[in-house]
Order: C-alpha cells, then sequence, then structure tokens
C-alpha cells in the first residue's frame, strides 16, 4: 500500500510538466505500446499530456466532476483517463497513482 502526504504532493507540478521523451514508433501505434516504450523512464513520461494534466489535478484533491469542468471534458471523460493511467502506472487508486508519479526518483517504487 502506498501512503501519499501532503509534503509530496507540493513538489507535483515540476515533474507533470516536464515533457516525455522522445520514443520511437510502434508498428500499431496503440497507446499501450508507448507505456511499454518509456519503460524505466519516471512515470509521468509513460502519460499522455492530458493525462498529466488530471494527475495534476487529482493531486490537488478534485473530484472526477470538477476536473471535468475545468479541463471542459465530461467526469465519464475522466474517469476513462484514470482508468487507463491506472493501467499505464500498475496501481489501483487515486492516491497510489499521485504517489508513483511524484515519488519516483528513477528507482521503481
Amino acid at each position: 500500500m502506498v501512503n501519499v502526504f501532503p509534503s509530496q504532493v507540493t513538489g507535483l507540478t515540476g515533474e507533470l510538466d516536464s515533457d516525455p521523451p522522445a520514443t520511437k514508433a510502434t508498428p500499431s501505434g496503440r497507446e499501450s505500446d508507448r507505456a511499454e516504450l518509456v519503460r524505466g523512464a519516471a512515470p509521468a513520461a509513460a502519460l499522455s499530456p492530458r493525462e498529466r494534466e488530471i494527475a495534476r489535478l487529482v493531486a490537488q484533491g478534485l473530484p472526477n466532476k470538477a476536473i471535468g469542468q475545468v479541463l471542459e471534458i465530461s467526469a465519464w471523460t475522466v474517469a476513462t483517463h484514470l482508468r487507463r493511467m491506472y493501467v499505464k502506472l500498475n496501481v489501483s487508486c487515486r492516491a497510489a497513482m499521485v504517489a508513483v508519479v511524484i515519488g519516483h526518483k528513477g528507482d521503481p517504487i
């Protein structure tokens, strides 16, 4: 189980704002292939820019409905992004996702 403390959330912005490293195109072009290509990189690198935006808002404590209003998308779309992020990061809840994204310092958690 991963614990998230408020002091860990404050450093989130810089980690999520960084652009993911360039990756090679995959024959299938699927998003899941992208996560495989950036294995070993920071977890945020496996996320799309939109997913990083959502992760930043989740770390601020916003519920799906509020995130949807900020990004002008539906709460269902936010939930879909979160489910895909959980798979990419191998987590099962919001707190664990935030902990993985902000806690990565070169070594897997």
